[in-house]
């Protein structure tokens, strides 16, 4: 993945099926790759004050959740995982992964440094 590093998020499987599921529905996979808006919601999130990495991931997974695609990521979740699991968690994993890898990027671009549990 595209500036991943693999610190945070160990195994993109989840994440390439689901991009290549879009693809394949005919979606439009912008909508849903990391972008400079949530690299400023992290910047954001930290220069406000919130530097325990949870917390900083936990608002960054809020602000995801809502823009994944269901479907896709079920199917996603099943295929990587070979378990057929409730949409609900599907979605969960799905933006955990896509906000790992957003953390990933924030680093790489050094907008953020993480270390241990905080993230500045």
């Amino acid at each position: 993945m595209f500036m991943s590093s693999g610190k945070l998020v160990k195994n993109y499987t989840v994440l390439e099926k689901y991009f290549d599921l879009l693809e394949k529905m005919g979606v439009d996979k912008s909508l849903y790759l990391p972008s400079s808006s949530d690299m400023d919601f992290v910047v954001r999130l930290v220069s406000s004050g919130r530097k325990k990495f949870l917390d900083v991931l936990e608002e960054l997974i809020a602000r995801i959740v809502a823009r994944v695609h269901r479907e896709a990521a079920k199917e996603a979740v099943r295929e990587a995982l070979g378990s057929d699991i409730d949409e609900e968690i599907a979605v969960d994993i799905v933006a955990r992964d896509i906000a790992g890898w957003i953390l990933e990027i924030a680093e790489n671009m050094g907008l953020i440094k993480i270390d241990s549990n905080i993230i500045r």
